[in-house]
């Protein structure tokens, strides 16, 4: 990597293009962990939302009366609605700031998860989930954005894998938690929990969060349409792709092994079901530390394309774990369960650090509206799997339906290979 002047020179910050840049980055090098840590625990509500009701699906379909297929809905609605809408928030974020939309949406999730407890049907309780997808959406796009404001490109993988190691908590200790609230409690006060928790979030957030955005940066177009045009740029689509392949692959094992587990042969109880999750996640945040050294190791010797090899090694490893758990959960192999789920949630985030920074830095100065981008192909994904995994396992084994699932991500290398290739050695 060529020298640079040393008025663009930090020893933490590393090598900035201008002194301008320099500066921005500079400013917030004493308030980077406050903004971090707060960005991280607002987040934390959308894993927690999402998996702490998994052990209790079948619960909940017998309180309100309804059907897998109609409880699928409060998943796939969910997550066509957190794909649509971080495209609107990209930009608004980018325009109008970090903090305030900040605390609107924790207002909005608060209302949300309250909504939820009380739903006396399936149709209120889609309402309920369709509320939480729009402010979810917004707090994880703008902690995404925050980190991008506040950490140069030399270190921001790091914490943009300490971010989502924080985040993915969520998938360890919600499907426990909600287990065991379920057995003491019941299912509906998994949602007034979390609605606690989001109070207490918004509290610090109106306390202790300053607006992050630069206001010298030339102000963004408000067009969601013009936000598509960010997945046009050499490397993000695919690299969004990529990261959509996986998060559909894990919705759909978070989703079926609550189902299955809750059958024969296995006929777990809810606070069991919990357990049997947990090893999962603790892959997921041990894959993100991991994943986010790695990504800033590599930019540090190989450029933006050096950020990529974690994504490339993970994802090839990412897919034989979900084809292995697939075998596991139809031969009934608890101990093939349990292995294959923590190298599964190692390896589906493990890239994801360098993946999202490698976007993040192609995008320039839109850094709000790239994480959007992420989202939205993240969840889009998420939608479509999910959507279609009970129609298809009416068909055909969980087995074969992980198998496919590995292979899509395995047809996704290739492009990120000559992406790393293009930006081998550059910034």
């Amino acid at each position: 990597m060529a020298e640079v002047p040393l008025d663009t020179k930090d020893e933490n910050d590393g090598f900035l293009a201008t002194p301008q840049e320099a500066d921005r980055y500079h400013k917030w090098k004493d308030y980077r962990s406050r903004t971090l840590a707060i960005s991280s625990c607002c987040t934390l509500l959308t894993p927690l939302a999402g998996t702490m009701y998994m052990p209790s699906l079948d619960e909940i379909i017998s309180t309100l009366d309804t059907t897998e297929e109609m409880l699928a809905l409060t998943i796939s609605i969910f997550m066509i609605i957190s794909a649509l809408m971080p495209m609107f928030w990209g930009p608004f974020i980018d325009r109008f700031g970090r903090k305030k939309t900040m605390i609107f949406n924790l207002t909005l999730i608060i209302g949300s998860f309250i909504l939820a407890g009380m739903s006396q049907t399936i149709l209120w309780l889609i309402l309920a989930r369709s509320l939480q997808a729009v402010a979810a959406s917004a707090i994880g796009t703008i902690g995404g954005a925050i980190i991008a404001d506040t950490y140069p490109p030399k270190i921001r993988g790091d914490a943009l894998g300490i971010y989502a190691m924080i985040l993915l908590l969520g998938t360890v200790i919600g499907p426990i938690l909600g287990g065991y609230i379920a057995v003491w409690l019941n299912w509906r006060w998994i949602f007034y929990l979390v609605a606690g928790i989001s109070a207490l979030d918004l509290l610090v957030v109106i306390l202790f969060l300053r607006e992050t955005l630069d206001d010298s940066l030339q102000k963004r177009s408000m067009n969601p349409l013009n936000s598509l045009k960010l997945f046009l740029i050499p490397g993000i689509g695919w690299s969004c792709l990529l990261i959509g392949s996986i998060f559909g692959a894990v919705i759909t094992m978070l989703f079926t092994m609550s189902l299955d587990l809750s059958r024969d042969p296995y006929n777990y109880s809810e606070n069991t079901i919990g357990l049997m999750m947990m090893p999962y996640g603790v892959g997921l945040v041990i894959g993100n530390w991991v994943g986010g050294k790695f990504a800033d190791l590599g930019y540090k010797h190989r450029g933006g394309g050096g950020r990529l090899v974690s994504a490339i090694l993970t994802a090839l490893f990412a897919a034989f774990s979900y084809a292995g758990y697939g075998f596991s959960i139809t031969t009934g192999s608890v101990v093939g369960i349990i292995i294959c789920t923590i190298l599964a949630g190692f390896c589906s985030t493990g890239g994801r650090p360098g993946l999202v920074a490698f976007c993040i830095e192609r995008g320039g100065t839109s850094a709000g509206a790239v994480v959007g981008c992420v989202m939205t192909a993240q969840f889009s994904s998420g939608f479509v799997y999910i959507t279609l995994a009970p129609l298809i396992l009416d068909h055909i084994s969980t087995f074969v339906m992980f198998l496919s699932c590995s292979m899509i991500i395995l047809v996704t290398i290739p492009p990120i290979l000559v992406v790393t290739s293009m930006f081998w050695g550059k910034d």
